[in-house]
């Protein structure tokens, strides 16, 4: 009678002159699931980057499938999401999750003045520089890279010293006031009327 304590398991065997034990699951390393979440960031967005991972619970997968497994991310990514880890064979089977923080990496105009509210935007007062910024910053709005900044815009809120220019600070200038005299010009095959 042979006694064997396994996984939480007590087996007793008796008359088994051979016994085998075959290994159906392995975990999944952080590292591996690190590289397959960096790899479906770039895929969605190049600046975006792992800034912390957890993964609270260890995560299993069937041994003998090199790619058994995958990472769902969320339609729209947070500063703090839980990801899914999936079954590659059946994207219902929840395999895990894992906890993460993301940041945004690259140039990015960056304010080198206060700007207040309905000032012009000016290129002159930003410099292109590389920096990290947690998505809770920019609230979802798009970040100013190079060769992007905004063109007749002034500040709809006010733009502090060190922060990073992003759509939802700025607004369109109205180029024409009421009040202002305007050409109109109406156009057809053969005819052309213009009117002030």
């Amino acid at each position: 009678v042979a006694k064997i304590n396994l996984g939480g398991f007590q087996f007793d065997l008796q008359g088994a002159d051979k016994i085998t034990v075959q290994q159906t699951k392995r975990e999944i390393k952080v590292e591996e699931i690190t590289d397959r979440l960096a790899l479906s960031l770039r895929e969605r967005s190049p600046e975006l980057r792992i800034k912390t991972i957890r993964v609270p619970i260890p995560i299993f997968t069937s041994i003998g499938e090199t790619v058994g497994w995958d990472i769902v991310l969320p339609e729209s990514i947070t500063d703090r999401d839980n990801i899914q880890v999936v079954s590659k064979s059946d994207p219902n089977v929840v395999l895990g999750w894992i906890q993460t923080e993301f940041m945004l990496n690259g140039k990015f105009y960056i304010a080198k003045r206060t700007i207040r509210p309905t000032e012009w935007v000016d290129k002159a007062d930003f410099q292109l520089q590389p920096t990290e910024v947690t998505l809770s910053k920019i609230s979802g709005e798009i970040l100013f890279s190079k060769e992007e900044f905004p063109e007749s815009t002034r500040a709809r809120v006010t733009i502090m010293r060190g922060q990073p220019l992003h759509s939802g600070l700025v607004e369109r200038i109205p180029l024409i006031r009421i009040g202002d005299p305007v050409t109109l010009i109406l156009r057809s095959d053969s005819l052309k009327i213009s009117t002030k």
